[in-house]
């Protein structure tokens, strides 16, 4: 980290350290401000133009914390990227205090919103799941709604999801009491109005899921029953995501009253395949399909379908069997040679049970491109080679030229791929063999799935069995 102070002797003496530089004019105005930075040729390299107001965070307004980015990948021109710090003053020279480095994934996927049994003030609860494959602890989290109703949930201690586990909250904990459901946390200051309300889950800086049902107009509004999430691909802010509890499951205490399966999976929605990833990789006349599930239930098959748009007519070109029932992680490959260099495709996956239900994942896009050999009149490269890429800082792309040596024992496997600044892998440029000789290829600033990168650093890796070299890139916007 750099860190660049107006006044390098009030810094030292707060912090305890000295800034790296001293700026000699100008000052960060509470009320909003523009911070541009710029490279030795004066080619702008990234700016911020902050507010304290609308939707920017107003507590860093002299008030004590600062302006905390939550996350280094995210775009920073954005309000909604920027976070009050946790600690007083900011954390200079250190991660930024709101930074968590996984965004975990919790859904919503049952609730009660009006029940007969018992009162609303003693019958109303909702359930959440967790698809990924780790475990979230839920205490520190807020429960709220739009209109200023907030619970923080406060366990005393970890409350825990496991991956493929669900969690009951509700607002009674006794199964006497509230109509028999099991809770297994109790919140208060909140309730659940049937006529319309928003059900919003946060850890407390990030949104993680939110309903907002709208009393029958597109939601179901059913009586003594919950709603619940018919599949947990589909999006549950949609009021057609969701149905009216047909039975009273199990996990009910006792066979009377209200509808609905707290804390199971129920006999209404249907478990998806969970999958863990999903990405198109153009190569050289193809392009290259991978996803990984984390678990798969009544699957039968995969059918892969492909566009020439986003929005275009998807049609069927292929597909992979599936693994039936599986709770173990299953990776899985498709290659489309049946495509055009430099032209952009689209693929969605559709996984198939064994009842026909078909769940859509996607679309992901990818360009096919050749590899550009330029002529070498000296002849054929006698060692492996990254050049540095050009231009450099770029917008919008980049070119990537390497040298590949004459092969001992046949063509050199060699994999490029973009990393961002966290490690995190964005896209595979290329993956396969190369015969000898010097080759270049197009960075175009987009992630596997063809969306666009925000303004930043990125490295560029190349490797081979016995070469392994980075090249530092700077996006500019």
């Amino acid at each position: 980290y750099l860190v660049i102070a107006g006044n390098a002797a009030e810094f030292s003496a707060t912090y305890g350290f000295a800034p790296d530089l001293e700026w000699t004019s100008g000052s960060l105005l509470n009320g909003g401000e523009t911070v541009s930075l710029y490279d030795p040729g004066l080619i702008p390299v990234d700016e911020v133009s902050y507010d304290n107001g609308g939707l920017w965070p107003s507590a860093p307004n002299g008030s004590g914390p600062s302006l905390e980015l939550r996350d280094p990948a995210l775009d920073n021109s954005l309000p909604e990227s920027w976070a009050a710090s946790m600690i007083t003053g900011g954390t200079p020279k250190a991660v930024n205090s709101v930074f968590s480095s996984t965004v975990p994934t919790i859904l919503i996927t049952e609730i009660m919103l009006n029940p007969l049994a018992v009162d609303d003030g003693d019958g109303e609860w909702f359930e959440i799941y967790n698809p990924g494959s780790s475990a979230v602890d839920l205490n520190g989290w807020i429960i709220r709604d739009d209109g200023g109703e907030s619970h923080t949930i406060d366990n005393g201690g970890p409350l825990l999801i496991e991956p493929g586990a669900f969690r009951v909250l509700g607002n009674q904990g006794d199964p006497a009491a509230n109509g028999g459901y099991p809770a297994d946390y109790v919140y208060n200051g909140i309730t659940l109005d049937e006529g319309g309300d928003e059900l919003v889950l946060s850890d407390g800086i990030l949104e993680i899921d939110r309903v907002d049902f709208d009393g029958g107009i597109e939601f179901p509004n059913p009586e003594g029953a919950s709603i619940q999430l018919i599949n947990f691909t589909l999006d549950n802010n949609l009021g057609n995501s969701w149905s009216a509890a047909g039975a009273r499951e199990p996990n009910y205490d006792g066979s009377a009253g209200d509808l609905g399966s707290p804390g199971s999976l129920g006999a209404d929605p249907t478990l998806p395949v969970s999958l863990a990833a999903f990405g198109a990789h153009g190569g050289d006349g193809l392009v290259r399909l991978n996803w990984s599930t984390q678990s798969e239930i009544d699957n039968m098959r995969f059918e892969i379908l492909r566009a020439e748009a986003e929005d275009g007519q998807y049609l069927y070109i292929g597909e992979r069997e599936g693994q039936l029932n599986s709770n173990v992680r299953t990776d899985y490959s498709f290659v489309d040679r049946l495509v055009t260099n430099a032209r952009t495709y689209w693929y969605k996956l559709v996984d198939v049970d064994i009842n026909g239900v078909r769940s859509e994942h996607g679309p992901v896009s990818a360009t096919p491109q050749a590899l550009q050999m330029p002529a070498d009149p000296i002849g054929l490269p006698g060692e492996f080679r990254l050049y540095p890429n050009y231009p450099n800082p770029f917008n919008p792309a980049t070119s990537i030229r390497f040298d590949v040596p004459e092969p001992g024992n046949g063509p050199a496997e060699i994999t490029l791929s973009i990393y961002n600044t966290l490690g995190q892998q964005i896209k595979i440029l290329l993956q396969g063999a190369l015969e000898s000789g010097t080759y270049q290829v197009t960075w175009n600033g987009s992630g596997s799935n063809g969306e666009a990168m925000p303004a930043g650093v990125y490295y560029a890796l190349f490797q081979t069995g016995t070469y392994v070299k980075v090249l530092k890139m700077h996006l500019i916007k």
